[in-house]
């Protein structure tokens, strides 16, 4: 299983575009880009899920999330042989 974080917002109102952006700048120097600038669905190799349905589902990344929301962002591993 994967490694679970919690982050509190403090901002009355925040995006998931935002939130993502935020988790993207707490990734390090190399920042890893979840989402594609302008783009409303998360970036190859990735998928994002708000209380666990697809970014796209839910109303794209420009959606206001709500007080409760759980989003979770996954590593798509990809095997083969």
């Amino acid at each position: 299983m994967g490694q679970e974080e919690s982050l509190d917002i403090e901002q009355a109102k925040v995006t998931l575009r935002e939130l993502i952006d935020q988790l993207s700048a707490m990734s390090g120097p190399q920042r890893i880009k979840y989402v594609e600038s302008g783009s409303q669905e998360a970036s190859d190799g990735w998928e994002v899920l708000i209380n666990g349905r697809d970014v796209q589902e839910s109303g794209g990344m420009d959606m206001d999330l709500c007080e409760g929301d759980a989003v979770t962002v996954n590593m798509m591993v990809i095997g083969g042989g």
